[in-house]
């Protein structure tokens, strides 16, 4: 992902399968949480406020967390 990052936040993997993401601002609160199949995806951000969010990614691999800049 390349930040920072407008109306859409555009996510690649390297891993198939079912991916869980959550979107978390700065204060921890869940602002969207969503779930994938594709390696590619992109997700609308236009609805956040500008700022810092953590992206909790859950997948059979393992779990990751992104850092997101929105503008």
């Amino acid at each position: 992902m390349q930040n920072p990052v407008g109306e859409l936040a555009q996510l690649s993997f390297v891993y198939d399968g079912v991916k869980k993401l959550s979107f978390y601002n700065t204060t921890g609160q869940l602002v969207l949480k969503t779930t994938v199949t594709e390696d590619f995806v992109s997700i609308n951000t236009s609805s956040f406020a500008k700022g810092v969010y953590l992206i909790q990614c859950q997948s059979e691999m393992g779990n990751e967390v992104l850092k997101m800049v929105k503008e």
